[in-house]
């Protein structure tokens, strides 16, 4: 079964896409080798092998000495590459650099080089030029961040991160430097000055520019220049690795930047022999795991590998180690990688030993019940959320070109536009109030030509955003209103490359009118330009010329709509199903004025005068409304508006306009054309309507509580009474209001997501539905790295096993511009010309291409018992600016009632102090600061099952309680949070690693000042019950475990009947899996796994490598219903196992003898090292277990050669072996084998073990009882059968429940254990026994009725209550005519769901037992419990029955004494532990 075709077509489009964006930035433009080395001051190449001297290569003899002891690298072949200066360990490692180089430039320069920054402490070096009293030029390692002069204003660094500081942690200040959760990689940086501008290149590409007027390079006796050290002292050293270091007296242009970056490269050969040793494939003389082989090195070698061995297949970037089985041989493989790059490549083999299978090497089952789907698969899973932010929208999505269009984006100068003038001629650009175009747009641009020459121009000049893509040959269109009123010359227009040359002719307007009028231009570059810029200048006379809404879009864009098509195309292939719009705080804006109007985004783009975005620049509007609507309709998509509901993050305003804008949107999506707004929609183009299902009324309420709680339900009611069928989302669970659906935000470390990955197992599934309409890893990953994508699809696994519950969910951000990231996540990142998606954008593909109808039950172990779920630990108390006081504080044992803790005892000594002001009196605990995140806990505790009790009043201040459990250290435990979040709402929080985050869902509701709450907080192993005031307000259980690395969700496609396995390794090692499909007969043998992984959990994609970390899909050979596949370290694995091949048959089979084939007359064939293929129809094979084949022919009392056949399928194949007579026994002994008979399981416990453990242990029984018959059995054939059924007995294996809340050492298990393999009593769902549960009188009845076998009944309307057709029916039936249950006399009812109590559920039993007549005990005295007098009377015979055979025990009382609480519930626990003792018994 393949990927759909669809799909992977995408995906090689991303491919080629991103190749080409990769080879634009680096287009070379030939030039003469005397052009390189003109101006040329000195040239380091740095490709010595040895040595403390750096050859300077320009021919001025200015070499350079290398101190502290940097090393060379170079390859085998001794082929010098680069000079590493690693100061991680050592400091004093650098380049001392003559002085003389910096002698002639005195204006223009250029300094070049190729670098790789591994460590870069603020304020570490690439270079510094200067003295130790002040620097004239430095270059830092740590941000690219150069300057002159020590003027801070005078400095050039790439765009910088402009997330806030507390939400940058662990992720680069800018995408450019390098930082610890990222790899490092090469990059060509350079420095031009020209005049009196400078500017940063990075690979090529523009990234800052800036004016130094007065500021010049100069010499000096007492100046340094050094690589990798600052000449201040107090600076420390970088570590990096450099090479071809050049400085110019001049400033090359772009195509010479370009020609000099790729001089700096390497020679083919020499690329590809580093590349060969840049190779890290780990230890392969003992191969256990699948192999990550890079199909990319240093950014640009290409590597096809290959194999000579099955053992080892070699499938794009993952070796699949396919493992001999134990017993077999070592299996040595050829592993070849194909190194290319340019014209040259070179192949190199790798000698991979890869061991044989062991026992102990399956670390994890995983079970899926493939027939008894949880629930169906969200049909609207994964949707997109789409705001403007980062320059997502203008200078992304939307295709404008250029920027400030409008000329709106300050009121008092023109930014992004630049005055463009010929020699000698004059002119100037200022803003214009007044004669405006229309009432829309308040101000625009007047361009004053005062002095024009012969020949001259006077222009403006657009750069767009950070520069255009112009494409050689593409049609691009620009409008413009103009008007004049005393210029009689033409308007022409051109393109020009980054450094000013004209690529493409320039077209003309002739005249304008002093009337504004638009005028429309079309332009085809000449070349290719990755940062184009457009100019429109004014020729033939002096005046001024009035511009407003000046606009250019290429011809090209997505559907003719405007878009930019390839990030459309990204959107594309994530298959979503919705899109969220238009925000995101962009909704609120910093105040009302900045808000979200969308009123303000209809019709042209003169129509629409833009607004102030939070996110720190003006938008333009242009992608408004209609535009999204129209964009859910190209990709058939659902559209989901978030509307503004007046409250911005630091104003408001009434909301009755906003419940009327809501409305009126809405009318504009979905009415006819004869409705207001329908007719407008119609008038824009689109005449049908959108039907949009989805609104959201705001964003991110839960900030501001006090103004969204009055206001949402009058949203609501407005819009469920016009629009009644509409899905309406809260921001949050409002108390005491209508929630549809809420919608949850999460951002945070990997860590988090991975702790979260089981949070919405515990929600409630009977109340509202949730949209996770926000959710990323923005901390401590780097660009976007590979563990980010791992920590994202861990909590994708739980959203889609929890999918009834989480119907929507949206990742977010979907593109950050780098030139202005406002963000730290997003799918993908952009420029003006290039795209590439993280690995986070394609742990979204692989997630939203193959989902399933239904979630099947999935259920992971560990072979060692390795993970738990237990929720173990100490207890504690807390406070958040809250002054509290905590009383009567115990700890109570649930398994033997001892206590634990008892703090009426306890002393201040016994508790371990946090933040706060804490003391101990008298048995209370106070704490009176007002501070957050107070704490005080018991330390060193391994308690899991316990009764924690508080009495908590709160004294003052603005929140309620805090109790902690399952407390191992102050990083990790839980918070049982009362009246948090100012007093608004409570939850259990869970802290990991120091990241907390809620576990349950929120409960609204305060807790009041000066009065006492009884707070009982009940531990039971992985779930914790909370009860305040004897109310349950939590009942949590935690399904995962911090100790297992697997996060798992499975499906079935209902049309193909395919299953899929969503599974995410996120630890550093492989995990060898036992997959069984339970519920399914056979599969096909082929099936495919997509894995998204890479060599380092660190590593990153890039626009020069925007595919180091993508997805790849590999055939999957040996799938089954039962077999092992291997999750590869730092992995996310889709493993699709397809449904059986009805075309595909067995045509033979064919056998490979056992390595025995000589035997001596009665003994038994031996069949190891037999190996039987079978060949299907479609021209593939499998390997078949011998035990799956019927062996027979053979005969041990037989003497000579036979032929022994065997039989898989219907096909046969057959070998010979040689029985030879065998000689006389002497004497034999066989007591040790009579006793090993002896004490043979019985058959009677045949149902608690595996069919497989079973199957081979009857057999041994068998073989020693036809030894232990045989008289001419020889001694060693008795002590080998001895010995065989003893090995047979210790490897039964007990079947596991399927029961994640019964635990083995629960009171209850083995009566769970034993009913649920009698078959007797299921469970309440596949997977929960529901031991707490109160059991019903029909549950009852129908338990003994599968006792008795299920006899035939004829159905008769006994009870009013008992209808036909219901689970129970039979049961009732069958038991009141043995008068084995009646119904209750005053009313004639049975009681179906009524709960049965003890004395019920023993008077039902001992009826049971007479009417079976079996033999029971004498009844026994009750009289020893205190409550036997309770005992009604048509039960005390039953009772004293049970008691004296006992099948019940009794309740201890606290004081010692016993009851036997006889109307007391029996609950499904208790039920089963009486089930099995009846059964054990009489049975």
């Amino acid at each position: 079964m393949s990927v759909k075709t669809g799909k992977k077509k995408i995906i090689s489009l991303f491919l080629a896409i991103a190749m080409i964006c990769s080879m634009m930035s680096n287009i070379i433009v030939q030039a003469d080798e005397s052009d390189a080395m003109k101006g040329l001051q000195v040239w380091y190449k740095f490709d010595e092998t040895s040595g403390t001297v750096a050859k300077d290569s320009s021919g001025n003899n200015r070499d350079a000495n290398v101190v502290g002891g940097g090393e060379w690298i170079t390859t085998a072949d001794k082929e010098g590459v680069a000079l590493e200066l690693d100061n991680t360990k050592t400091n004093g490692k650098y380049v001392d650099i003559p002085v003389s180089v910096m002698e002639n430039v005195t204006g223009d320069f250029t300094i070049s080089t190729w670098i790789k920054v591994e460590d870069c402490p603020t304020w570490g070096r690439i270079l510094d030029y200067g003295t130790s009293a002040s620097n004239v030029m430095l270059w830092t390692a740590n941000s690219y961040y150069f300057k002159m002069d020590n003027d801070d204003n005078k400095s050039l660094e790439p765009p910088r991160n402009g997330t806030l500081p507390q939400f940058r942690q662990g992720c680069p200040l800018s995408f450019l430097w390098p930082e610890s959760y990222s790899t490092p990689r090469w990059q060509h940086v350079t420095i031009t000055r020209e005049g009196n501008t400078s500017t940063l290149w990075i690979n090529g590409i523009r990234w800052d520019t800036n004016d130094y007027e007065t500021v010049n390079p100069r010499t000096g006796e007492d100046y340094k220049f050094y690589i990798g050290k600052s000449n201040w002292a107090a600076d420390p050293y970088a570590s990096m690795a450099i090479r071809d270091f050049r400085v110019y007296n001049r400033s090359l242009s772009i195509n010479e930047i370009n020609n000099v970056m790729a001089e700096g490269e390497w020679a083919d050969e020499i690329q590809v022999h580093y590349a060969m040793e840049s190779v890290a494939l780990g230890e392969l003389s003992a191969v256990k795991e699948n192999l990550y082989l890079p199909t990319t090195v240093n950014d640009r070698v290409k590597v096809e590998w290959s194999s000579d061995s099955a053992a080892l297949e070699a499938s794009e970037n993952i070796g699949v180690v396919n493992r001999p089985e134990a017993g077999d041989e070592a299996v040595t493989a050829t592993l070849t990688g194909k190194f290319s790059y340019g014209d040259y490549s070179e192949s190199m083999d790798y000698q991979v030993t890869i061991l044989p299978k062991e026992e102990t090497d399956t670390e994890y089952t995983m079970t899926v019940d493939t027939q008894n789907p949880l629930h169906e698969m969200s049909p609207t899973m994964y949707g997109l959320f789409f705001e403007d932010l980062s320059l997502a929208g203008d200078g992304g999505l939307y295709a404008e070109l250029l920027r400030n269009t409008c000329f709106h984006d300050d009121e008092n100068t023109i930014p992004y536009w630049n005055l463009y003038t010929s020699d000698g001629a004059e002119g100037s650009m200022s803003l214009d109030k007044e004669n405006n175009l229309n009432d829309v747009q308040f101000q625009h641009l007047k361009l004053d030509i005062t002095t024009l020459p012969d020949n001259g121009y006077v222009g403006i000049r657009n750069e767009g955003y950070n520069g255009m893509k112009l494409e050689e040959g593409s049609e691009y269109e620009l409008t413009f209103f103009a008007r004049t009123d005393d210029f009689n010359g033409s308007i022409s227009a051109k393109f020009l490359s980054v450094t000013g040359e004209t690529i493409s002719e320039a077209v003309k307007v002739d005249s304008i009118t002093s009337e504004w009028k638009q005028y429309t231009l079309t332009l085809t570059p000449d070349e290719y330009a990755a940062q184009g810029q457009l100019v429109i200048y004014c020729e033939g006379g002096t005046g001024s010329v009035h511009f407003d809404v000046v606009s250019l879009f290429p011809e090209d864009t997505y559907k003719g709509h405007g878009l930019r098509k390839d990030m459309v195309e990204y959107l594309e292939a994530l298959n979503p199903t919705f899109l969220r719009f238009p925000g995101g705080c962009y909704v609120e804006g910093d105040t009302m004025a900045d808000a979200f109007r969308w009123k303000n985004t209809l019709y042209g783009k003169e129509n629409r005068a833009g607004h102030a975005s939070l996110w720190n620049y003006r938008v333009t509007d242009g992608l408004g409304y209609y535009e999204f609507l129209e964009l859910c309709d190209d990709l058939d998509i659902e559209p989901m508006y978030v509307c503004g509901v007046g409250i911005a993050h630091r104003d408001s305003e009434d909301w009755q306009y906003w419940i009327q804008d809501v409305l009126d949107a809405i009318e504009f999506a979905n009415g006819d054309v004869t409705t207001k707004w329908g007719a407008v929609r119609a008038e824009m183009g689109h005449p049908e309507p959108f039907n949009m299902k989805y609104v959201e009324i705001g964003n991110e309420a839960f900030y501001q509580p006090a103004l969204y709680e009055p206001r949402y339900q009058d949203f609501y009611d407005a819009i469920k009474e016009k629009y009644p069928d509409m899905n309406i989302i809260a921001d949050y669970d409002v108390a005491g209001k209508t929630i549809d659906m809420v919608d949850e935000h999460y951002y945070d470390r990997p860590q988090f997501f991975m702790d979260n990955a089981y949070k919405y197992d515990g929600y409630d599934r009977d109340g509202y539905k949730v949209y996770a309409g926000e959710y990323a890893v923005n901390a401590y990953h780097g660009l976007q790295n590979l563990e980010a994508a791992l920590g994202e699809a861990a909590f994708m696994t739980g959203m889609e096993r929890n999918s009834d519950v989480v119907t929507m969910t949206s990742y977010s951000e979907l593109f950050v511009n780098l030139n202005h990231q406002n963000w730290n996540a997003t799918a993908a990142f952009f420029d003006s010309s290039r795209i590439y998606g993280s690995p986070s954008y394609y742990a979204q593909l692989v997630f939203g291409e193959r989902l399933g109808d239904v979630v099947l039950p999935t259920g992971l172990t560990a072979s060692d018992g390795a993970f738990s779920t237990d929720i173990s630990g100490g207890v504690g108390l807390g406070t958040w600016n809250t002054n509290a006081t905590y009383s009567d504080i115990k700890v109570t044992s649930n398994e033997d009632g001892s206590v634990l803790f008892d703090g009426n005892e306890a002393d201040d000594s016994a508790w371990t102090k946090g933040t706060g002001s804490w003391s101990v009196s008298n048995g209370a605990v106070n704490q009176t600061a007002i501070a957050a995140d107070c704490r005080i806990w018991l330390d060193g505790k391994d308690w899991k099952n316990y009764t924690y009790e508080v009495t908590a009043r709160k004294n003052s201040g603005n929140e309620g309680f805090l109790l902690i459990v399952g407390e191992k250290d102050s990083d990790n435990f839980y918070y049982i949070n009362l009246g948090g979040w100012n007093n608004t709402q409570s939850a259990i929080e869970r802290t990991s690693k120091g990241s907390k985050s809620a576990v349950t869902a929120y409960v609204p509701g305060a807790f009041e000042a000066n009065r006492d709450y009884k707070i009982q907080v009940v531990v039971d192993k992985n779930n914790v019950k909370v009860s305040v005031d004897g109310e349950v307000l939590f009942d949590y259980t935690n399904h995962g475990s911090s100790d297992c690395p697997l996060y798992y969700v499975s499906q079935r496609d209902n049309t193909t009947g395919d299953v899929i396995l969503k599974v995410v390794n996120t630890a550093d090692s492989d995990y060898n899996t036992n997959i069984k499909l339970e519920g399914i007969g056979t599969t096909a043998s082929k099936g495919e796994a997509t894995i998204l992984t890479s060599q380092s959990k660190y590593d990153e994609n890039s626009f020069e490598n925007p595919t180091n970390v993508a997805p790849v899909t590999i055939p999957v050979t040996n799938v089954s219903n039962d077999f092992n596949y291997t999750f590869m370290r730092n992995s996310i694995t889709v493993l699709v196992i397809p449904a059986e091949d009805a075309e595909t048959t067995l045509e033979s089979i064919s056998v490979t003898a056992p390595a025995k084939t000589e035997y001596t007359a009665g003994e038994e064939l031996d069949l190891a090292g037999m190996k039987v293929t079978a060949n299907y129809s479609d021209g593939t094979t499998k390997d078949i277990a011998a035990a799956d084949c019927e062996v027979s022919g053979y005969d041990k009392t037989e003497t000579g050669e036979q032929t022994v056949t065997v039989t898989y399928e219907g096909k046969t194949a057959t070998f010979k072996v040689t029985v030879k007579e065998a000689a006389k026994p002497d004497e034999t002994d066989k007591t040790a084998l009579e006793a090993a008979i002896k004490a043979a399981v019985p058959d009677t416990e045949k149902a608690k073990y595996t069919e497989e453990s079973w199957a081979a242990y009857e057999k041994a029984l068998n073989q020693a009882k036809e030894v232990l018959a045989d008289e001419d059995a020889a001694q060693e054939e008795i002590d080998d059968a001895a010995e065989a059924l003893d090995k047979a007995v210790k490897a039964l294996k007990e079947k596991e429940l399927p029961y994640v809340d019964v635990a083995e050492s629960d009171w209850f298990y083995d009566g769970a254990y034993y009913n649920y393999f009698a078959g007797t009593m299921t469970g309440t769902d596949p997977t929960h026994f529901s031991p707490y549960e109160v059991l019903p009188r029909a549950q009852f009845a129908t338990i003994l009725y599968r006792m008795n076998g299920k006899p035939d009944v004829t159905y008769q309307a006994k009870f009013p209550d008992v209808p036909a057709g219901q689970f129970y029916s039979e049961a009732v039936i069958w038991a009141a005519e043995a008068k084995i249950v009646t119904g209750y006399t005053d009313s004639g009812y049975f009681g179906t769901n009524d709960p049965i109590t003890r004395e019920q559920i023993v008077t039902m039993m001992y009826r049971y037992a007479n009417y079976m007549k079996y033999e029971s005990k004498e009844p026994a005295d009750i009289s020893k419990f205190t409550d036997a007098g309770k005992v009604t009377e048509f039960a005390e015979e039953a009772m004293k029955w049970a008691v004296g055979n006992e099948i019940i025990e009794g309740k201890e009382n606290e004081d010692g004494t016993w009851r036997l609480d006889p109307q007391g519930n029996t609950s499904r626990a208790e039920c089963a532990i009486i089930i099995m003792r009846f059964l054990e018994k009489y049975k």
